[in-house]
């Protein structure tokens, strides 16, 4: 192809596994029982519990029981929407389930502050502090105090050579790990932040937007070091310092939860993020995943519309143990999803009706010679330097 100009550019995106931060199963450990202290400025930081936090524990831990939630990303939607119900009371179908979670506050000691704090913990009080539980506790859990190196993203973008050939780079996670890599090979990329005259770059929608040679990064779930200050969103040095206790008035600025997202997008910096990352998708014809189970119907759906509007549209997905019949597999698991755009988006040949034929390869030669809309990979991402050529081809040299 010509020079890869900024219409003319793949997509990466990338999930939780392409990652070395605690995963999705670490971080609910932690959520459901780390031990973590409440301070004066209202974050949360590593230390024995008081009675207060053992009471929120239990709150929470009470409703990811009483809900049969799977992970903290479930329990996020939960909390997220009786929180919406305690301000609105607008919401008819969750109005009982909110009810008796209320009553449970009242009947359950275990739930209630300890008589010796002077204090009773009311219904709209219990729900934001476990919200700010969640997302202070996901925020320590990934914000890389042991310094981990992204090898593998450093591996993968570099061996795809991304600091002469850009392209436009989607995450999912809500760590620094992507950020680190592009900043160890000294690779440009624009975020939508820019310096100012305040202390810490903060976001600009015009930015976002900017044609730029440089590559694009969106963090389509936001970032355990946005902040909001002055109606604008600021980036803040992780970990945290007393130095810049004036940009940290509230919960860390990223999207937790399941179904709560697609509303949660249409809020403050996020209609802008994903407004670019539609534009992205109109342009580009490439995109290469890794580390996504395709739950999140808002990234799914969009994806499964892009593959359908544009016939050259092709989507190559790294992800291991995706052997027929695997039923731990990627496709086996997104076609037990109920939801449409989830559970139809993958289409055995021989099968009829929506969703998109895919080729499962195991060799670089099987990438380079597939001619299906979806080609998954079927290795991890750390190994996928064995097949650099058949990916640079892929992305770059096939449009």
């Amino acid at each position: 192809m010509d020079e890869h100009t900024h219409e003319h550019r793949p997509m990466f995106l990338f999930g939780s596994y392409t990652s070395p931060m605690p995963k999705v199963t670490d971080v609910t450990k932690a959520v459901l029982n780390g031990n973590y202290r409440f301070h004066t400025d209202g974050r949360l930081y590593p230390g024995k519990c008081s009675a207060k936090e053992n009471s929120i524990k239990a709150f929470i831990r009470f409703v990811y029981e009483e809900t049969e939630a799977t992970n903290y990303e479930d329990l996020a939607y939960i909390i997220s929407a009786l929180s919406k119900q305690d301000e609105t009371d607008r919401d008819p179908i969750v109005k009982p389930f909110y009810k008796s979670i209320i009553n449970a506050i009242v009947e359950r000691p275990e739930l209630q502050a300890p008589a010796e704090l002077g204090i009773q913990f009311d219904k709209s009080e219990i729900i934001s502090l476990a919200r700010s539980w969640i997302a202070w506790v996901v925020h320590q859990q990934l914000q890389n105090i042991e310094r981990k190196q992204p090898i593998d993203l450093i591996n993968f973008f570099n061996a795809l050579e991304l600091k002469r050939d850009p392209a436009w780079i989607c995450t999912l996670n809500h760590d620094l790990q992507t950020e680190a890599a592009l900043y160890n090979l000294g690779i440009k990329f624009n975020n939508g932040f820019i310096k100012t005259e305040t202390k810490h770059p903060r976001f600009e929608a015009n930015e976002i937007f900017r044609t730029s040679s440089d590559s694009k990064l969106l963090k389509l779930h936001g970032s355990i070091n946005w902040f909001w200050k002055n109606r604008k969103y600021h980036e803040v040095p992780v970990p945290l310092s007393m130095d810049d206790e004036d940009y940290i008035n509230d919960n860390p600025a990223f999207i937790s939860g399941s179904l709560n997202k697609l509303e949660d997008y249409t809020y403050q910096i996020y209609p802008w993020i994903w407004a670019e990352f539609q534009n992205q998708l109109s342009k580009t014809r490439r995109i290469i995943c890794s580390g996504y189970g395709f739950k999140d119907l808002g990234v799914t759906s969009r994806i499964d519309g892009w593959l359908n509007v544009f016939p050259e549209a092709r989507l190559l997905i790294i992800a291991p143990d995706n052997a027929e019949g695997d039923s731990n597999g990627l496709i086996e698991n997104c076609r037990k999803e109920r939801i449409g755009n989830i559970g139809g988006f993958f289409k055995k040949k021989a099968e009829f009706g929506n969703g998109h034929e895919y080729d499962i390869c195991s060799s670089r030669e099987e990438v380079l010679q597939s001619a299906a809309h979806i080609v998954v990979l079927n290795e991890k991402f750390e190994n996928s330097r064995k097949y650099t050529d058949a990916l640079r081809w892929f992305a770059y040299d096939s449009m």
